[in-house]
Parts: C-alpha cells; sequence; structure tokens
C-alpha cells in the first residue's frame, strides 16, 4: 500500500511539473503560430534594400526589392513608351557573403558599399561595378505598380489598368491641356472613363494622390469627329477623388483605397506577375 501511495505521489508531481512548463512556455512565447510570411523572416541587413533603385549606369536595368521576396526590375530610360514596365522574380541578400541575388536576368551582386541613399556592388556576371541610388518620389513607384495591373474588389467589380500614354497636341487650338494616364477597362460602372491619371497631391512623400478619370476623342477644327492633320483630342475629366497605396512595399498584398469619383478599396491581383 505505501509503494502504491508513493508511485501516486510522483506522478501526481510529474503531472503538476508538466503543466507549469507548458504554462510557463505558452506565457513567454504566447500561442503557437502558423508559418511566417516572407516578410516576417527577413533580415534587418536585407531590409536596406527595400524599395526602387535607380540604376547610375548604362547596363541592366532599375529595380525594385520589396519585402515578400519578390523584385522588379524596370528599363533603363524614362523616355521610353515602357518606362514603368517590369520582369518579376525573385530577390535575397545574404549579410555574411554579402551577395544581393536575383533570378531578374540573373542579376547578382558582391555589395561593397549600401546606406539609406545608395548602394554599389561588383555584378558577378561582369565583374563591373554598378552603383544604385534611392528614388524618393512615391508617385514613381505608385505608377510602376500600376503598369499592366489588376485590381478586384469582388468578382463583378475589378479594374484593369493597362498601359501609360502621353496625349499632347502640336496646335495652339488646343480642347484640353495635355496629359499622362493609364488607359483602362472595368467591370465596375466608371461611365464614358477611358484613361486614368494620377498626381501629386498637396503633400508630397506620402502614398495618397490625385486622380482624375479622363475620357478622349477625336474631334476636327468645328469640333466635329475628323481624321488627318487637324485631328485634336478631347480629354474631358469626368470624376476626380484620392487614391492611397496601402502596402506598397508587398507585392502581394498591395491595396489601392480611393475616395471620390470612385469609393472603393481594391487588392491587386498578383497572377499576371
Amino acid at each position: 500500500m505505501k509503494r502504491f501511495t508513493y508511485l501516486t505521489q510522483l506522478l501526481v508531481i510529474a503531472f503538476l511539473g508538466f503543466n507549469i512548463i507548458s504554462c510557463s512556455t505558452e506565457d513567454d512565447n504566447g500561442p503557437s503560430k502558423g508559418p511566417e510570411a516572407p516578410e516576417d523572416n527577413l533580415p534587418e541587413e536585407a531590409k536596406a534594400f527595400l524599395g526602387y533603385w535607380e540604376n547610375q549606369g548604362n547596363k541592366g536595368g532599375n529595380f525594385v526589392f520589396f519585402e515578400d521576396g519578390i523584385c522588379w526590375m524596370t528599363p533603363l530610360s524614362s523616355s521610353s513608351s515602357n518606362k514603368y514596365s517590369h520582369i518579376s522574380g525573385y530577390w535575397t541578400y545574404d549579410n555574411l557573403t554579402q551577395i544581393l541575388a536575383t533570378t531578374t536576368n540573373e542579376w547578382q551582386w558582391q555589395v561593397t558599399l549600401s546606406n539609406s541613399e545608395a548602394w554599389a556592388g561588383v555584378s558577378l556576371g561582369s565583374s563591373t561595378v554598378q552603383t544604385f541610388e534611392k528614388e524618393k518620389d512615391p508617385l514613381i513607384l505608385l505608377k510602376i505598380i500600376l503598369w499592366s495591373s489588376s485590381w478586384k474588389e469582388s468578382a463583378d467589380s475589378t479594374l484593369n489598368i493597362n498601359y501609360y500614354q502621353s496625349f499632347t497636341t502640336s496646335s495652339d487650338d488646343k480642347y484640353t491641356s495635355d496629359f499622362s494616364g493609364f488607359n483602362i477597362d472595368q467591370t465596375i460602372n466608371l461611365g464614358t472613363a477611358r484613361y486614368l491619371e494620377v498626381l501629386e497631391d498637396e503633400t508630397e512623400n506620402d502614398y495618397t494622390f490625385k486622380y482624375n478619370l479622363r475620357e478622349y476623342s477625336y474631334l476636327g477644327s468645328g469640333g466635329n469627329s475628323f481624321t488627318g492633320y487637324w485631328t485634336r483630342y478631347s480629354t474631358k475629366v469626368i470624376g476626380s477623388g484620392k487614391v492611397t497605396l496601402n502596402n506598397p512595399l508587398n507585392s502581394t498584398k498591395s491595396e489601392l483605397v480611393f475616395t471620390g469619383f470612385i469609393n472603393k478599396t481594391m487588392q491587386r491581383i498578383t497572377t499576371q506577375d
């Protein structure tokens, strides 16, 4: 009987000890979590490269490094018709080897300098030094993110943003001022809108901007449909408001919040990349 009582006491002590350890573990670390997102595992050293970087040379491209491990390479020339287009890939940075690697055309560098304004590295493909400077204008990053993208509020409420165009006229007899914008199509009702124009608002260095929705038609000197040398653009503004880009450095969680003529919150559809 004594032996049975002794064994019982040992089991009770062991059970209580297990409970104490379990409670302590939960209190210290919190409840167990699911798999972390890539941005949760991003090393501090890699975070210095987040953002849009302009190549100061004439080879390769400009780069956007996102916190979800995605990178985009954009054309070098700011005057090209596809200046906001991109090639999508993945990127990583190893602090031990100081190698910044991407899958976009296999660009990789041994980084020799890095700060908040610029970084430089030796290209592992050509052994040449390349230098990149941080682009601080949020509007440029917005236009890169908008290029050839789709945004969805629901299955019957999508906005497809296509390519960037500039509308100009060589005549002094202008119907409207020149403008540049993205051509669009949509399942939401935006009337006769054909183009989305985005502009900086009164507060710079943030991700809230002004937008105009414009239509266009070809007009002759008398205001009628016309073709040939005297053709002019009529680019009437049919609606305007503000748009905010949330999660600008996360390619898979970007969000557009429209107010004004459009009053919607839309998530980026990432299947196109």
